[in-house]
């Protein structure tokens, strides 16, 4: 059976950005400021960059497997040798379980905005910070500070799991595919290799590996 997408509502928003190094109103980073705050700039850009690549990379990875129609394709594979299904049956799971881990992510409400991520925060930081120094501005600049860190936190949350979930989907796709290549190089009727007799083993007797 089909894997299920997202509904066209869900996949509009799964947009991505172009990683570069300018800051969020567009200025060359670093910009100026205190070294703690411009790592902390540093951090909250990189994880949004990394939160719209993983949700990007995700939803091109469902679409391909539904489009491909791979879980129907391992499901008629060991329909047709299920003495042959051991190996298949826990492939199939693993992508499944994959898969509705990744979708869920994808689909449940995030802590920051999916597309902005902490974009205000990291706008209001990259303002005070260029003057942090002046003490009438200490505590406007204390403020964005911890606005800063607790939206770099909210933001990782969804991060970790994401990455985690499509390591583990593209895994599980890697193992569906060299099952179904082994599948179709094996299959009656499949074209075998001529050869005289059986090969004789490379040298140092290690096998060879196909390319």
């Amino acid at each position: 059976m089909p894997l299920p997408l997202l509904t066209a509502v869900q996949a509009l928003v799964l947009c991505a950005a172009t990683a570069s190094t300018t800051t969020f109103v567009g200025r060359p980073f670093p910009p100026p400021g205190p070294p703690e705050d411009q790592a902390l700039l540093g951090s909250m850009l990189s994880t949004h960059a990394r939160l719209l690549d993983g949700r990007m990379l995700a939803i091109r990875t469902m679409k391909r497997l539904h489009e491909e129609d791979v879980l129907g394709r391992l499901e008629r594979q060991a329909a047709a040798a299920p003495a042959l299904d051991a190996r298949g049956a826990a492939v199939r799971e693993r992508l499944r379980r994959a898969w509705d881990a990744d979708r869920e992510l994808l689909a449940r409400p995030w802590p920051v905005d999916p597309r902005l991520g902490c974009r205000a925060e990291g706008i209001e930081l990259e303002v005070v910070m260029a003057s942090a120094a002046d003490p009438a501005r200490a505590r406007r600049v204390e403020a964005a500070r911890a606005a800063a860190r607790r939206c770099l936190a909210r933001q990782t949350s969804v991060l970790t799991p994401l990455e985690t979930a499509n390591a583990a989907l593209l895994a599980a796709d890697g193992e569906a595919r060299a099952l179904l290549a082994g599948a179709a190089g094996t299959a009656p009727g499949a074209p075998q290799a001529a050869h005289a007799g059986p090969a004789a083993p490379p040298a140092g007797g290690a096998p060879e590996q196909a390319p």
